[in-house]
């Protein structure tokens, strides 16, 4: 059976607001197919009046095919133009955590339009 089919039959089993009938599967109709949601407008066939639209998530069952070429490869390890040297010099320091990452935006967003005053004076661009 496939996936619409299913959708249909589940919203079968809903009643309408308006007349408490339950919706037939004709009144379901898919609106847009993504890849793993569906857009449906459901719509009562017995008194006429829209339901509305809901968004569907799929999964999709794996294939037999899928299933008989094994287990997914590893993911690929990301390159890097860093040397041993560099690796090593930088492994002391500790990884950036989601938390740092969003401290350093706050720090940021809080500089204001003067940011230069936190420069080395080296980098300052100087007064004219």
């Amino acid at each position: 059976m496939n996936n619409f089919k299913l959708i249909q039959e589940h919203f079968s089993q809903l009643h309408c607001a308006y007349c408490d009938c339950f919706f037939a599967t004709d009144g379901v109709e898919l609106l847009r197919e993504e890849d793993d949601y569906w857009v449906v407008r459901v719509s009562c066939s017995a008194c006429q009046q829209p339901a509305g639209v809901a968004i569907v998530g799929i999964e999709y069952e794996e294939s037999a095919a899928a299933r008989a070429e094994g287990p997914p490869a590893p993911p690929v390890k990301p390159l890097t133009d860093l040397t041993v040297k560099d690796r090593k010099r930088l492994s002391k320091f500790a990884t950036i955590t989601d938390d740092d990452v969003l401290d350093a935006h706050s720090f940021i967003q809080e500089l204001g339009a003067d940011w230069t005053r936190h420069l080395p004076k080296r980098f300052q661009k100087k007064a004219e």
